[in-house]
């Protein structure tokens, strides 16, 4: 007899890799700020500020992608979020004003990868794992005290 995956380490898996392709996003201003400063002559403050609203938005789209996941399901968010990250990538590649770039990188980007960052994780987790869940805080940590004990009593 042979032995099939289930299905959920499948859907974790490309969750993982949606969240950690967004997770990219947020970072690439570290490893091109440089350059963005050098090419178009920016200051690096005007680079940082653009990358700063984007974390405010990205952190502002976790209670947003929550009601969206709740109203349209995970898979139509994700999609929504990787075409607004993508679209707003694309779009960051050909400013020429730093205004454009605090638009498109840092408030269009930061929403896109928002809507998956915070909220995608946990929902696979509690949809496609009900029977041996792990306990879990509120953030996503293993709660060490409550595993310790789910151990011993099994």
């Amino acid at each position: 007899m042979r032995s099939r995956i289930f299905y959920g380490w499948i859907v974790v898996a490309v969750a993982a890799t949606v969240v950690l392709v967004t997770a990219g996003v947020r970072a690439a201003p570290g490893a091109f700020l440089l350059s963005m400063t050098d090419e178009h002559g920016w200051s690096t403050a005007a680079v940082s500020f653009a990358a700063a609203v984007g974390l405010v938005t990205f952190g502002l789209a976790g209670p947003l992608s929550g009601w969206l996941m709740g109203r349209l399901g995970g898979k139509r968010v994700v999609i929504l979020s990787l075409l607004t990250t993508g679209s707003a990538l694309l779009v960051s590649s050909v400013v020429t004003q730093i205004w454009q770039l605090t638009l498109t990188f840092g408030l269009f980007a930061g929403i896109g990868s928002g809507l998956v960052a915070s909220v995608l994780g946990p929902t696979v987790a509690a949809r496609w794992f009900v029977r041996d869940r792990l306990p879990l805080t509120p953030a996503g940590k293993v709660d060490r005290q409550t595993l310790a004990r789910e151990l011993v009593e099994r």
